[in-house]
């Protein structure tokens, strides 16, 4: 207790290294998204690190997922969305987010979600370090992320039309061959190689 209280008085900055051997990560999970997938890798937070857990009023959560929460370090407020409008969870996250970095605007921001919607807000927010993961494991470790429909656009401006379904390939395989087969049903054979080229800075954890 003694040592998590003095932390709270630390001055935080991105990147820091806790004295609990993990960098300062606030996750908001799209719970209704990713469900207990979303969850994977919670069990590497460390007490330093902070969830929102975001979910509806008749959402569940099986025993085994719930132990697993309750035994992490991590700390964790869950957020229910009681709104019956469409979106309404996307709406509330984004503007928990806003807020959040407003206060700290030096932390690591994660969205945990596979749902692209979200990539408009992190572009808006450029300015702070905010990222998309599909799992707590991978926002941690800084791998696998989920590249946004602005970064595919700043990289292939001539095919800003087909970044969205570009970003969903390169989330949804994990080798570079299958990306590389999949671009090749959706665009011609002689832009494939230009194509897979250009995208490369967001192929790095592919295998």
């Amino acid at each position: 207790k003694e040592i998590q209280t003095a932390l709270k008085f630390t001055v935080r900055v991105r990147g820091y290294k806790s004295v609990l051997g993990g960098v300062f990560m606030i996750a908001l999970i799209d719970y209704e998204n990713v469900n207990s997938k979303g969850l994977k890798g919670i069990e590497n937070l460390s007490a330093t690190d902070q969830i929102y857990l975001f979910h509806k009023e008749n959402s569940t959560i099986t025993i085994s997922v719930h132990k697993k929460l309750e035994a992490s370090k991590v700390s964790k407020e869950y957020i229910c969305v009681k709104a019956s409008t469409k979106n309404a969870l996307d709406f509330q996250l984004v503007a928990k987010l806003g807020l959040l970095c407003a206060d700290k605007s030096e932390e690591k921001y994660c969205i945990i979600s596979n749902d692209g919607g979200f990539d408009a807000a992190i572009a808006f927010l450029s300015d702070y370090n905010i990222s998309r993961y599909s799992n707590l494991g991978c926002a941690k470790s800084e791998t696998h992320r989920i590249p946004t429909v602005e970064e595919v656009k700043k990289l292939l401006p001539e095919h800003a039309d087909s970044a969205e379904e570009i970003a969903e390939i390169i989330d949804k395989f994990k080798t570079k061959q299958a990306i590389n087969n999949n671009l090749m049903k959706k665009f011609k054979s002689e832009q494939v190689g230009k194509i897979y080229k250009a995208l490369k800075p967001l192929l790095k954890d592919k295998t």
